[in-house]
């Protein structure tokens, strides 16, 4: 059991390649984001003192819980939310741990 206090998007991008008839070059594939998933999250690392080429920003690491899906797919990239709605930002992912004794998976952004 998770105690929800957020919710995540999985990244899906259109599988079917297409070709341009009239050029011969690929058609770029689409990205969408998946239906919200219930999570339960928690910072990981926080640096509030981030520094790049002299510029300040929030350097957050986070671990998502999240109820294991039924056909196990891992994501390469999340979009996260609070409770709230509001966006927290978009994440690739580092790591997938799964946890099969709880019935959950771990994602590490």
């Amino acid at each position: 059991m998770i105690i929800v206090n957020g919710s995540i998007r999985y990244k899906e991008a259109s599988a079917d390649s297409q070709i341009d008839e009239t050029t011969g070059f690929p058609i770029t594939s689409t990205t969408t984001w998946g239906e919200s998933i219930a999570c339960q999250k928690r910072h990981a690392k926080m640096n509030m003192q981030a520094m790049d080429e002299g510029n300040h920003y929030v350097d957050v690491s986070y671990e998502i819980l999240i109820e294991l899906p039924s056909d196990e797919t891992f994501p390469t990239s999340i979009q996260l939310s609070d409770n709230n709605g509001s966006r927290l930002g978009e994440y690739v992912v580092i790591r997938v741990d799964i946890l099969r004794e709880l019935n959950m998976m771990k994602i590490i952004v």
